[in-house]
Formats: C-alpha cells, sequence, structure tokens
C-alpha cells in the first residue's frame, strides 16, 4: 500500500513540477481555506491516535487505519505545498503544519518530502527551524544522527559542534554553543 503512496506523490512531483509556486503573499481568503482544509487534516491525523492512547490493547489493527490517514493526509499535504507553496504558521497564521508533519518522519517521507520541504525553505516559505526540527526527528526515526541537533544529546563538543553549527548556518540558524567541559 505504501508503494502505492510513492507512485501518486511521484505522480504529483512530475505533473507540477514545471508550475512555479507564487512567492506572494496569500490572500485572506486563501488563508482562511487552508486553515479549514489543516485542521480537517489534523482531526484525521488523531482519530485512531487518541482511541490507542485510550485503548492500547485494540490498538494493532487501528494503527492501520491510521497509517492509511496518515498516508492521504501526506498526500493532501504536498498538494497544498505545490499549489500554495508551504502552509507555515508565518504564511497562514496557524500552526497545524506542525502538527501534520510530526507524523511524517519515517524514511519513506523522508524520501519523498526533504526535496520538496528543501526548495519551500530556500523560498522561505517554511522557517529554517520547522525544517531543521522535520529533518533531526527523520534522522533519530531512521537511528542515524542529528543533522541540526535539535533533537537528541543536547551537549555538542569540539568536531561534532564544528559539524552541526556547519550545518545549522547552511539554513540560516543560529550556532550551538559549546558547553562541554
Amino acid at each position: 500500500m505504501r508503494f502505492f503512496y510513492f507512485i501518486v506523490l511521484s505522480v504529483c512531483f512530475l505533473t507540477k513540477s514545471n508550475l512555479s509556486i507564487s512567492q506572494t503573499p496569500l490572500d485572506g481568503k486563501t488563508k482562511s481555506k487552508l486553515r479549514k482544509e489543516l485542521k480537517k487534516m489534523v482531526e484525521l491525523d488523531q482519530q485512531y491516535r487518541k482511541v490507542i492512547a485510550t485503548h492500547p490493547a485494540n490498538s494493532d489493527d487501528l494503527w492501520g487505519k491510521q497509517s492509511v490517514n496518515d498516508s492521504l493526509n501526506k498526500i493532501q499535504f504536498v498538494e497544498i505545498i505545490l499549489k500554495h507553496g508551504y502552509p507555515s504558521k508565518e504564511r497562514i497564521g496557524s500552526e497545524f503544519s506542525v502538527l501534520l508533519t510530526l507524523h511524517f518522519t519515517n524514511e519513506i517521507d523522508f524520501i519523498e518530502l526533504d526535496t520538496l520541504f528543501r526548495k519551500e525553505l530556500h523560498k522561505s516559505n517554511l522557517s529554517a527551524t520547522e525544517y531543521a526540527r522535520w529533518y533531526d526527528r527523520c534522522q533519530i526515526n531512521m537511528k542515524k544522527s542529528t543533522f541540526y541537533g535539535v533533537y537528541g544529546k543536547k551537549e555538542f563538543c569540539g568536531e561534532e559542534l564544528l559539524v552541526i553549527n556547519g550545518h545549522r548556518k547552511d539554513i540560516g540558524l543560529n550556532s550551538l554553543d559549546e558547553k562541554c567541559q
């Protein structure tokens, strides 16, 4: 089933890759429409997670259903980005995108979304902080080291700190301070 969603996302990218995404501010009507759409997506995102949290014994079947919801949300989220640009808090006045991307962090999600998110970062539609949080969460879920120093251990020293600060500088984040003894 994941393969099917990968194909759908690939088709979306291929068919819309030649379209330019407007970098002009969104009008009030579009912002309102996107907030409503994203709110429904967040409700879908939480539909089975709420039940699983309160009744973990029945969770296997529910996780399958939640996985379908997450896949549908990801497809819709990509469509929104391709049409309007990344729906960040700064652009639409809501943090729904942060809530949704928390569940787009496995290896397949990373492969499918990183190029698109990086483009949105460079267009200033996606903040460096939000991108770094998503990226590092993906890295941790893939059992890799944090790249921007957002998650994981909080003290980076020496060469490791230099590397992380180099990554942070590349996307416009402030450097982390060395706190090691």
